[in-house]
């Protein structure tokens, strides 16, 4: 029998924490939770900034070290996974936050609006504002 190593359990790990932290959010969404509580969200974000801390430094170290560099390099590109898509949600909150306007019609009629007749995005489209004046 194999024995897994320590990289395959961070990576492991930081999957855990990750899903975990997803469903935690949406079983605050789903309960509808006006003020939720801070402590079990910053538990889990602690937990996978650790984890993927250490997954990040021990599979680095044994990508210049060796042996097992495939392995590492596996489990290294697997673990930052989860890291990846959050930040991506960070990032794109973000941008939201800092832009002048504020388009909160569903995707589906952003999408329409800038559509012609031809099937073909026109170019040049005016932003319509969605705020009653």
């Amino acid at each position: 029998m194999r024995r897994t190593g320590r990289l395959s359990r961070l990576a492991v790990a930081v999957w855990a924490f990750w899903l975990g932290l997803l469903a935690l959010l949406a079983a605050m969404v789903r309960g509808r939770a006006g003020h939720p509580h801070y402590l079990p969200v910053s538990a889990l974000l602690t937990a996978l900034a650790v984890a993927s801390v250490l997954l990040a430094g021990a599979a680095t170290r044994r990508l210049i070290l060796g042996p097992g560099r495939a392995h590492a390099l596996t489990c290294l590109l697997l673990g930052t996974v989860p890291v990846a898509v959050f930040s991506g949600h960070i990032l794109l909150g973000l941008r939201g936050g800092y832009g002048r306007s504020v388009d909160t019609r569903r995707p589906s009629d952003l999408i329409a609006r800038d559509v012609g007749p031809s099937g073909y995005i026109r170019t040049g489209a005016k932003p319509q504002s969605t705020i009653p004046s």
